[in-house]
């Protein structure tokens, strides 16, 4: 698990080893959806939330060649709990074509669409996009006494059409 390092005279939060900002999420998420309306905040903060995902999902598994899968998810949502966007739980179960559960204990926004929706998602959809090497959508999110609970379903591999 990563560390948390704060220096007040530099002014930086250090998680894991990259510098962050404070910030109020949930009011920045309000805030763009006002600013650009819901459906075009989820797209722009999917596309960053997703990347992110991604691109930690590579690092991890770089940094820790001989870990299991669960093992760099298990490490991976630590650093949501550091962060601060929540406890994160993955179920995955042994079939690899059911859904995937996703539970956030005490989530830094409650917002079931817009730029709080892809907070909360995306970067799990490309951490396991990466991993599983298939698309992952997030569906069904809802909430409930502070949990937010979604699924996550990785799409079937489409076959070459030949013409």
């Amino acid at each position: 698990m990563g560390s948390v390092r704060w220096n007040q005279e530099k002014g930086e939060i250090v998680i894991s080893g990259r510098r962050h900002l404070a910030i109020d999420m949930a009011s920045l998420c309000k805030h763009i959806d006002l600013l650009v309306g819901p459906r075009v905040a989820e797209v722009i903060f999917n596309q960053y939330w997703f990347r992110l995902g991604r691109q930690d999902a590579a690092e991890a598994k770089r940094e820790k060649a001989t870990s299991g899968f669960k093992e760099i998810i298990h490490d991976l949502a630590a650093q949501d709990q550091l962060s601060g966007l929540g406890v994160t739980k993955l179920k995955i179960p042994e079939d690899p074509n059911s859904p995937m559960e996703l539970e956030i204990s005490n989530p830094c926004v409650e917002a079931s669409e817009g730029a709080g929706k892809a907070v909360l998602t995306s970067y799990w959809c490309g951490v396991l996009t990466f991993l599983l090497e298939r698309e992952v959508t997030a569906t069904h999110l809802s909430f409930d006494q502070n949990v937010a609970r979604c699924r996550l379903e990785a799409k079937m591999p489409q076959p070459i059409l030949k013409a």
